[in-house]
C-alpha cells in the first residue's frame, strides 16, 4: 500500500511537467520535462558556483584547529535555504490537500498517508539544501586539510540536516494548524502565523549567523555558543573526523524528526476531519454599480488575498523590497561608503542604475501572474463564462501583479537612488520608470507562461503556486534575466553614465512587454478560450 502512495505522490510531482497542457484533448510529451531539467541545471549551477566562491573565501581564513566553525556556518545557511523552500507549502500539502478525505476513506492508516506527504516534502527540501551543501563539500575537499573520515562525514551531513529542517518545517505547520483550528478566519490566521513563525526563525537565524561569522575572527567556539548551536557545532566537530560528533548529529536529527512525526500523526486526523464552519451570512446594504474592469480586478484581489499560499509564495519580493528600502535609509552611511569604494573602478558610476537593478532583483520573488490562471482550478468555467472580453481578464491579472509589487518597489527605488545616486538627477528620475518597466515585463511574462502551461487539476494550492512549470520558468527565468541585467550595468558603467543604461533598459523592457501583450491579445486569447 505504501508503495502505491509513493507512486501517486511522486507521479503528481512529475505530472506538473508532463500532464495535459490545459487544452482539450492535448497532452504534452517529455519536452517540457527536458526544458525544466535544463533550466534547473543552469540555475543550480549558477547558485552552486556563487556558494562555492563564498565558501572558498571562508575556508581561506581557517586552519586545522578551527574547521568546525566552517560547517557550523554551512549548516546555518543550508537550514535557512531549506526552510525557505518548504515552510510555505508544508501546511497546505499536509492539512489542506484536496485528496485527504478521499484517502482517509480508504483502508489506509493515516500514519502512512502522513509519512508519504512528509517524504515528498523531504525531497523538495533536499533539493534546496543541495545548492548549499554540494558546493560547500566540494570546497571543503579541495581546500581543507582534514582526514578522510572528516570528508566522509561532511558528505553524509545531508541526511541529518535534511531530517532536522523537515522537522522544523512540519513543526511550524503543526503550530499553524493548531492555531487555525481554534479560530474562525482560518485563512488569515494561517497567513499571519506563517509569517510570524518564519520571521521569528530568520531573526534567530541572522543573530546566530552574525555570531558564527564573528567566530571567524575569534578562531574558536565559546562554551555558551556550543550549547546554543549544539547541532551545528557537532556537525563542525564531525567534519574534523570526530566520530562522536557525527553520532550526536545523527541522533539529534532523528529525535527531532521522530518528535515532529509523532505530533503530526497524533493530531493529523483531528485537524483534517474537523467540522467546517458554517457559511457566512450575506451582507445587507446598498449594492453600488462599478466598472467592468474594476469588478474583474476586485475578483482577482479577492482570489489573491483569500489564499495564504498564494500570498506567501508569490509576493515574497514585497518583503525584500521593503527591507531594502529600510536598510537604505537606516544604513545610509555604510551604503555611501560602498559607493565611494566603487567610484574609482567605474568612472561613469552614478549609483541610480545600481539601485534600480538591486530593486529588480528583489522583485524577482513576485510572481503573482505566473499561477494566476492555475489558481482558477476547476472554477475556470466561471471566469470564462463571464460576458467580458478575455483581454480584460488578462489586464486584471497583470494589474493585480503591479498593485502588489510596485508600491514597495518604488519606495526602495527612491531610497536607493537617493543614497547611491547622490547628484545623479537624470538617473534618479529614470530609475523608477525602469523598475515599473521591469515589473510590467515580469507580469506579462508570467501570464504568458501560465497561459501556455496552466495547472488546473491541482490537489492543493501549493502545487499551483510552487511546482507548476510556468511558475518555475517565470521565477528562475526572470532571475537569470535580472542577473544578466546586473552584469550589463557594471559593463555599461565603464563607458556610459547611468541614465544611458536606464534609458536603453526602459526601451527594451517596454518593447518586450508590448510584444507579449500583443501575443496575449491574439494567440493568448485563443489558447485561454480552449482551456478546459
Amino acid at each position: 500500500m505504501i508503495k502505491a502512495l509513493f507512486r501517486k505522490q511522486f507521479a503528481e510531482l512529475i505530472s506538473q511537467f508532463t500532464r495535459r497542457s490545459g487544452l482539450r484533448g492535448r497532452r504534452t510529451g517529455g519536452a517540457s520535462l527536458g526544458v525544466f531539467l535544463l533550466l534547473f541545471a543552469v540555475v543550480f549551477a549558477a547558485l552552486g558556483a556563487s556558494f562555492f566562491v563564498f565558501f572558498k573565501e571562508i575556508l581561506a581564513v581557517f586552519d586545522e584547529g578551527n574547521y568546525e566553525i566552517y560547517y557550523l556556518i554551512v549548516g546555518l545557511i543550508a537550514t535557512a535555504v531549506g526552510l525557505l523552500g518548504g515552510v510555505f507549502n508544508a501546511y497546505s500539502s499536509i492539512y489542506e490537500a484536496k485528496d485527504n478525505e478521499m484517502l482517509l476513506s480508504l483502508p489506509i492508516p493515516p500514519a502512512r498517508i502522513l509519512f508519504v506527504r512528509i517524504a515528498a516534502l523531504s525531497v523538495m527540501t533536499l533539493l534546496y539544501e543541495a545548492a548549499v551543501l554540494l558546493p560547500a563539500f566540494v570546497a571543503f575537499c579541495a581546500y581543507a586539510r582534514v582526514s578522510a573520515a572528516g570528508k566522509a562525514s561532511a558528505f553524509f551531513f545531508v541526511i541529518p540536516l535534511t531530517l532536522l529542517v523537515v522537522a522544523l518545517t512540519v513543526g511550524i505547520a503543526f503550530v499553524v494548524a493548531a492555531i487555525a483550528r481554534r479560530v474562525k478566519n482560518k485563512k488569515a490566521i494561517t497567513l499571519v502565523a506563517s509569517l510570524l513563525m518564519v520571521g521569528l526563525f530568520y531573526f534567530l537565524y541572522f543573530r546566530a549567523q552574525n555570531a558564527a561569522m564573528a567566530l571567524v575572527e575569534l578562531g574558536s567556539v565559546p562554551a555558551g555558543l556550543r550549547y546554543g548551536l549544539f547541532f551545528y557545532y557537532q556537525m563542525g566537530r564531525a567534519s574534523t573526523g570526530a566520530a562522536e560528533g557525527m553520532a550526536i548529529t545523527c541522533l539529534t536529527a532523528i529525535l527531532a524528526f521522530a518528535l515532529a512525526y509523532f505530533l503530526l500523526s497524533k493530531y493529523f486526523l483531528r485537524f483534517v476531519m474537523q467540522k467546517r464552519s458554517a457559511a457566512a451570512k450575506g451582507k445587507v446594504g446598498v449594492v453600488k454599480a462599478g466598472s467592468r474592469r474594476l469588478a474583474l480586478f476586485k475578483r482577482e484581489w479577492k482570489l489573491f488575498t483569500s489564499s495564504p499560499n498564494y500570498i506567501l509564495n508569490c509576493s515574497f519580493g514585497v518583503v525584500l523590497s521593503l527591507a531594502l528600502g529600510v536598510v537604505a535609509i537606516t544604513q545610509a552611511g555604510r551604503l555611501q561608503e560602498v559607493r565611494d569604494m566603487i567610484l574609482p573602478y567605474l568612472p561613469h558610476f552614478g549609483g541610480s542604475g545600481l539601485g534600480a537593478v538591486v530593486v529588480m532583483l528583489t522583485c524577482v520573488a513576485n510572481d503573482v501572474t505566473a499561477p494566476s490562471i492555475s489558481m482558477e482550478g476547476n472554477r475556470l468555467w466561471v471566469v470564462r463564462s463571464l460576458p467580458v472580453p478575455t483581454e480584460e481578464i488578462f489586464c486584471a491579472k497583470i494589474g493585480l501583479h503591479l498593485t502588489v509589487s510596485l508600491p514597495f518597489a518604488l519606495f526602495a527605488t527612491v531610497a536607493t537612488s537617493v543614497i547611491f545616486g547622490a547628484g545623479d538627477v537624470a538617473g534618479a528620475i529614470l530609475a523608477p520608470f525602469a523598475v515599473i518597466a521591469f515589473n510590467l515585463f515580469t507580469a506579462t511574462f508570467g501570464l504568458c507562461m501560465n497561459v501556455l502551461r496552466p495547472v488546473l487539476d491541482w490537489r492543493d494550492e501549493a502545487m499551483a503556486v510552487k511546482t507548476g512549470f510556468s511558475v518555475f520558468v517565470s521565477i528562475f527565468g526572470v532571475m537569470l534575466f535580472a542577473t544578466v541585467l546586473t552584469g550589463l550595468y557594471f559593463a555599461f558603467a565603464l563607458i556610459f553614465p547611468d541614465w544611458v543604461y536606464l534609458t536603453i533598459l526602459i526601451v527594451v523592457l517596454t518593447a518586450a512587454a508590448y510584444g507579449m501583450l500583443r501575443w496575449l491579445r491574439t494567440g493568448g486569447v485563443r489558447r485561454f478560450e480552449r482551456l478546459g
